[in-house]
């Protein structure tokens, strides 16, 4: 897999940024620090597997916007694909899609990554200065892991269901347990076969008929047994014929290696080795004749100069007595300034002594034991003398307060407890006011039942005076035809006029009684109502009261309590402070008692004496030091005049007392000689480093006179003709070697460890051998399967005869219990046998991982160790001792990781992960990226590194994160693209 492109929507400090790697396999990414090398390579992973929600938070873009981005991946198949993840959509998970723009799901790139998560992806591809280190990880059974992860889908769940297994095998059995399933059954299924041998008599017959049906029933297990033992070795020899080819491959490769008559010893790259020696051989032999002649040349000049020069004992007196006559000097001005000092602090002594005006000698003052305790010790008699008196005034003051405050607390209670209720008149007064509400609302509700019967009383009294009306309106009109008609219209009038006082004094009289009724009804209610209203009234002003100044008697009462536990406290901290003013006056005795001169000064002036009496002590010490130091310089000052007389005859001929003539002369005798020395100096250098450039040149052609005897030891040769004889027959024995050894681990995966013992033995068995004796077992297996169907008739016939001793209920209860738990005991050991199995079988698949691919990625490790450390180290293998990694040099020593440098142990590793990465590459090959993760390497170390990672490139693609001031050390032949980038910008250059 190989990255093209990169478009960054937001990530971190990174937002809206595009990156183009035009399909190439090196690329260079280089900036300062904090330019966000490291979010990129954080960036790659996201898109590859993803973060959980809460780790994407942290990469949130700091000026808003969504998180996320874009990568085109390019396969081994040159097909082109994108990825893009975005934080908020579809949970994170990517989205994957062709040139063509057809989508493709998670389970696209799962499978693309062949199993690959992020933890191995970073202990794998990712190299910085933290995740090289291997130290933890470098045992077989991690590696193996590791190689199992990689080669081997649904690892992780191998390691799940491991993990699931121990724990299912603990809770069903532990063999001194009592808590786990089958030990609690075991218990109980002994106690049941005690009541079932009681009943032994009883139920013989049944268990013979048992006997028998469980004898089929093991037989019939046996048949099962060979059925899947031949179905195991019809599969082995499926496999077997499958991989035959590898086998003819083996022992053809073989037969050929045996026809060398030895196994023949041969250096790795020997002839290349050799070829580069005698080159550098000659060289450093030219470079030993040129040094030589120079050396002699230096050695007669370095003669002349030493007859010239004194003793170095004469040189260095005199020097010595040149380079003090400055301090002589100042010597002398020292002891003018002393004899000053000395009077100006006897003056100042004198002072300080009168100040005081204690009668003490200046001995008695020095012996005077006064500690930076004591003066500790009085500032906090004082300060706590000072503390005392204060709290006791503000202790005293708060009591009176707290008495005050009680007063009136107790005051305030009195006068609400004459307006709150009791609970009891409380609970009274509240039912019966709700009596009172419940009457009235009673009352309330007749009335208007009442009122609605007179109204549909009047309605029905108006409907039947309509129908009353609409009748004589009917007759008024037939009577009123027959009057027209006759003449006796005044007849009508009367008649109507008869009607209409009727009926308004019959409407008047019914008004009249219905007003009559309310008006009643309504006097009767009002009495009622306003007795009930006036009671509801007083109810609610008590229960008002009470309501309002509750909480205020409640609150009063918390208050006078509080204020009483108050008043205790301060009482109780008076009496504290009454017994701390007595244990500070016995502090006070035991300083008198000490010093006795401080019984007659206050101990608040204890501090300030301290310090005049420091101050008097100090000016004594200083004293005396001053009289010392006269004394020193006086001493050394005769001390250099004698001296100066016993050098005085080297540089002065004529008798002379003067002392700056004779300073000055030995002056100029000492630069002649200086200047003598120098030369001679630098003709020692000059002659010491032609020695030390024989010297390396020696130790630069011994390795090489070393490597090239034992190039032509280990390939038993005498002479040049002889070695590159044996180089050819050596190239072409590896070779073979190589390739059986291939065939070989061909056959060890496929087969199981019987079949490729026996298989890879001289006389094998033939492909047709094989073929006959698979048809031999495929014959077995039907006849086996007849024999099974017939011994399933048989049980079934036992099982119909155990029914008909089934009929006694003891016999039935007693055999039910008993093989109820039987079988699940029964069960449950099969369930524990088969996960112990299952633990053994996944052990044993580790185990063939490690054996099986580990030391061919070891193999290849220590190729790459070899190229990185200049052929110095030869191989890498696992101690069986130690249980870690050690290596070994090309003449056999051995070194544990502890023994090599920063430097080798981060080669050492770094081939280790590049062989499992040149493994990887036949299930996938995902590029590199490396964040500054060679800073420990020197500079050939680098070289190296970068020459092994251009081989590399060819599998992988590599992606190179460095500072700009490093990236000179890569040379451009190896990075084939080079970005740089900035915290502000990013530029690109193509090289």
């Amino acid at each position: 897999m190989k990255i093209n492109k990169l478009h960054i929507y937001g990530f971190g400090k990174w937002q809206h940024k595009q990156f183009n790697f035009e399909q190439k396999s090196f690329i260079l990414i280089q900036g300062e620090n904090e330019a966000g090398k490291s979010t990129l390579v954080a960036f790659i992973q996201y898109i590859l597997f993803g973060l959980p929600a809460q780790r994407r938070k942290q990469y949130l873009p700091k000026q808003g916007g969504a998180l996320g981005g874009s990568m085109e991946i390019e396969l081994p198949n040159q097909q082109r694909y994108t990825i893009e993840r975005v934080h908020d959509r579809q949970q994170g998970e990517a989205v994957c899609t062709d040139v063509h723009g057809n989508y493709l799901n998670q389970a696209w790139l799962t499978a693309h990554l062949n199993g690959i998560n992020q933890l191995l992806f970073q202990k794998v591809f990712v190299f910085d200065v933290f995740n090289l280190q291997m130290h933890d990880r470098v045992s077989p059974e991690h590696l193996g892991d590791i190689l199992l992860s990689i080669g081997m889908s649904g690892s992780e769940r191998i390691y799940q269901t491991e993990k699931k297994l121990l724990q299912t095998t603990q809770t069903l059995f532990k063999p001194n347990g009592k808590k786990p399933i089958l030990n609690k059954q075991l218990d109980q299924l002994t106690q049941k076969a005690q009541q079932f041998n009681q009943l032994e008599a009883t139920i013989s017959r049944y268990e013979e008929e048992r006997a028998v049906k469980q004898s089929k029933e093991r037989l019939l297990a046996d048949k099962h047994k060979l059925i899947t033992e031949l179905t195991t070795e019809i599969t082995e020899l499926l496999e077997a014929i499958r991989v035959y080819p590898e086998i003819e491959v083996y022992h053809l490769t073989t037969e050929q290696l045996n026809d060398f008559s030895d196994q023949l010893t041969f250096p790795e790259r020997g002839e290349e080795r050799y070829r580069a020696l005698k080159a550098d051989i000659h060289l450093l032999q030219s470079e030993q004749v040129v040094v030589k002649e120079a050396v002699l040349k230096t050695q007669k000049e370095l003669e002349d100069i030493e007859t010239k020069l004194s003793s170095v004992q004469e040189l260095a007196e005199l020097t010595a007595v040149v380079s003090d006559s400055k301090q002589y000097e100042d010597r002398n001005y020292q002891l003018n300034h002393l004899e000053q000092s000395i009077a100006e602090c006897e003056a100042k002594l004198t002072e300080q002594i009168e100040l005081i005006n204690m009668d003490l000698s200046h001995h008695e003052w020095i012996e005077l034991k006064l500690s930076y305790m004591t003066k500790n010790s009085w500032d906090e008699l004082t300060q706590h003398s000072h503390s005392l008196e204060e709290q006791t005034q503000v202790v005293e003051q708060r009591l009176e307060e707290q008495k005050l405050t009680e007063s009136q607390s107790v005051n305030a209670l009195a006068e609400l407890a004459k307006i709150v209720l009791t609970s009891e008149r409380h609970q009274a007064n509240q039912h019966e006011r709700k009596q009172l509400e419940r009457q009235h609302v009673k009352q309330q509700s007749g009335k208007e039942q009442e009122q609605v019967k007179l109204v549909k009383q009047n309605q029905l009294y108006l409907i039947a005076q309509l129908v009353f009306l609409s009748i004589l309106s009917i007759i008024t009109l037939v009577v009123l035809q027959s009057i027209v008609s006759s003449g006796l219209w005044w007849v009508l009038l009367i008649l109507l006029l008869i009607v209409v006082v009727g009926y308004t004094i019959s409407q008047i009289r019914f008004r009249r009684k219905i007003f009559n009724a309310i008006t009643d009804d309504s006097q009767f209610d009002t009495e009622i109502n306003h007795e009930a209203m006036l009671r509801i009234a007083e109810l609610d002003q008590l229960l008002f009261l009470h309501e309002e100044n509750y909480e205020q008697y409640i609150y009063t009462k918390k208050q006078l309590k509080q204020t009483r536990i108050e008043q205790l406290k301060s009482q109780e901290q008076l009496n504290a402070l009454e017994q701390q003013k007595q244990r500070l006056a016995g502090l006070i005795a035991e300083q008198i008692n000490q010093y006795p001169f401080l019984k007659a000064i206050h101990v608040r002036y204890w501090p300030g004496l301290y310090d005049e009496i420091v101050k008097l002590k100090m000016l004594i010490q200083q004293s005396q030091r001053l009289v010392a130091d006269k004394q020193e310089l006086v001493n050394l000052q005769l001390d250099y005049n004698s001296r100066l007389i016993a050098v005085k005859p080297l540089v002065v001929e004529i008798d002379s007392t003067d002392y700056y003539r004779i300073i000055e002369a030995a002056r100029t005798y000492i630069a002649s000689q200086e200047t003598l020395a120098i030369q001679q100096k630098a003709l020692q250098e000059r002659l010491s480093e032609y020695e030390e450039q024989l010297n390396i040149l020696a130790g630069k052609l011994s390795p090489y006179l070393e490597e090239r005897t034992f190039l032509f030891d280990r390939a038993n040769a005498d002479e040049e003709e002889t070695f590159l004889l044996t180089a050819a027959q050596f190239k072409k024995q590896q070779e073979l070697e190589q390739k059986r050894k291939a065939a070989e681990r061909f056959v060890r995966y496929s087969l199981t460890t019987e079949q490729v013992e026996q298989m890879l033995k001289a006389n094998h068995s033939s492909k047709a051998e094989l073929e006959v004796l698979l048809k031999e077992y495929q014959e077995q297996l039907e006849q086996v399967r007849t024999e099974i169907k017939n011994l399933q008739q048989e049980i079934s016939d036992h099982t119909a005869i155990l029914k008909q001793h089934e009929e006694s209920q003891q016999l039935i209860d007693v055999k039910h219990d008993y093989y109820y738990l039987k079988d699940q005991f029964e069960d449950g050991a099969k369930q524990w046998l088969i996960n112990q199995l299952a633990l053994k079988k996944i052990e044993q698949t580790k185990l063939t991982f490690q054996q099986s691919y580990l030391p061919a990625v070891l193999e290849q490790a220590s190729e790459m160790f070899a190229q990185l450390t200049n052929q110095y180290y030869q191989s890498i293998f696992f101690s069986s001792e130690a249980q870690t990694i050690q290596v070994s040099k090309a003449d056999g020593q051995v070194y544990s990781l502890l023994e090599l440098s920063q430097g080798t142990c981060d080669q050492l590793f770094v081939a280790i992960r590049l062989a499992i990465s040149l493994w990887l590459a036949k299930h996938s090959s995902l590029p590199f990226l490396i964040d500054d993760g060679f800073v420990h390497f020197d500079q050939k170390r680098k070289e190296l590194m970068l020459q092994l990672l251009n081989k590399i490139k060819a599998h992988h693609q590599v992606i190179y994160f460095s500072k700009t001031k490093d990236h000179l050390s890569i040379p451009t032949q190896f990075a084939e693209r080079i970005i740089t980038i900035s915290s502000h910008d990013f530029t690109s250059v193509r090289e």
